[in-house]
């Protein structure tokens, strides 16, 4: 249907996005695959049931800032903010994910609580500002998510990741810093 090869890794990922895209929803969770920024917008509206929110994200300053995938990206965590886990309540995370056409994978999980915290890199002493999602139970998780094997932890144990570049977090806003997008004819602003 779109022209990609079957022992591609655009078309694993393709399988991998049918997969998360067309199963159930996990209990307390809501989800959507969205295809348009209009649509991550309705979607992330609807289930925060606000017109106004915070955005937060992972972003790199500059393309020499970044650690090649080939190289350990070693980082110095040197100032970092916890949020509530009833704050976490109210959160939407969108996944950009590859697909042969524009597709998100946006997500809510109960149980969840959000980090801001400011990266050091300690090869040029650059910094990130980094956002990360911590989901206190995965007691509902398959057991054999990789989490599981590479922090050397069982299932049901609290799981903290950094969203990486092109994850996006929604939240009503919270600070008074914050990064507000408003909906007011269907565009998301990022």
């Amino acid at each position: 249907m779109f022209g990609v090869l079957p022992s591609t890794q655009l078309a694993t990922d393709m399988g991998t996005t049918a997969f998360l895209c067309g199963s159930p929803a996990l209990p307390g969770e809501s989800r959507s695959c969205p295809i348009s920024r209009i649509a991550v917008a309705q979607f992330v509206s609807e289930q925060l049931k606000v017109n106004v929110v915070e955005v937060l994200a992972t972003r790199i300053g500059t393309v020499a800032d970044a650690v090649p995938l080939d190289h350990e990206p070693i980082y110095t965590i040197v100032d970092f903010a916890v949020g509530s886990e009833e704050q976490g309540k109210r959160i939407i995370i969108c996944h950009n994910v590859n697909f042969a056409s524009q597709v998100y994978y946006c997500h809510s999980v109960t149980k969840t609580k959000v980090v801001l915290a400011t990266l050091r890199l300690k090869a040029n002493g650059s910094t990130i500002k980094a956002s990360a999602v911590c989901q206190i139970d995965t007691m509902l998780w398959d057991s054999s998510h990789p989490a599981f094997a590479a922090l050397w932890i069982p299932r049901g144990s609290e799981v903290c990741h950094f969203l990486v570049d092109n994850d996006v977090l929604f939240a009503p806003v919270f600070g008074v810093n914050a990064h507000v997008v408003q909906f007011l004819d269907g565009s998301l602003e990022i």
